[in-house]
């Protein structure tokens, strides 16, 4: 029997994906790490060779097939499930989904980004979430230089530290 059996994927992937929730890029690291950690990356990747002749091939697949099930929202699964689905064929289905529409995603997300004031948020927080907007846009090819983020993070900070900003600036 394979190790890869006896894994709870929800331990090596807290994040469960959820498009409501905005958190693909979070569960996409997380993912990625798994699938380099066991060595996956021929069940995900749509240039490699299946390895039919190799017993443990399907078995593997079917793990990898079952994690991606295991962490994804109900909503989102009823949208890519099909039967007798691969690993692969799931992963290019939540990549399209994901993906599709990507203008319109990022004009939601750059309208946030844009608008994201500290209010009543600690710095850290305001500073995550900042940090949150501009992995999503960055994941969908949008370009984020350093001043960009350093700008729109000053822009939004509360009135009380607009004092320390030529300091943070120089």
């Amino acid at each position: 029997m394979s190790i890869l059996q006896i894994i709870d994927i929800r331990r090596h992937v807290p994040v469960k994906l959820d498009l409501r929730a905005r958190n693909y890029s979070q569960w996409r690291r997380h993912l990625d790490t798994v699938v380099g950690m066991f060595a996956l990356h021929d069940h995900v990747d749509p240039e490699a060779v299946s390895h039919l002749d190799d017993p443990e091939w399907p078995m593997a697949d079917h793990v990898m097939a079952h994690w991606l099930y295991t962490i994804i929202s109900p909503e989102f699964l009823d949208a890519i499930m099909q039967p007798d689905d691969t690993a692969l064929a799931d992963w290019i289905a939540v990549d399209g989904i994901f993906h599709g529409k990507q203008l319109a995603r990022v004009v939601y997300i750059d309208v946030d980004y844009h608008t994201l004031v500290q209010g009543a948020l600690t710095v850290m927080q305001y500073c995550n979430k900042q940090k949150s907007f501009t992995d999503q846009l960055q994941d969908l090819g949008q370009s984020m230089t350093e001043t960009r983020w350093m700008f729109q993070l000053l822009r939004g900070l509360n009135r009380q530290f607009h004092a320390v900003i030529p300091h943070i600036t120089s």
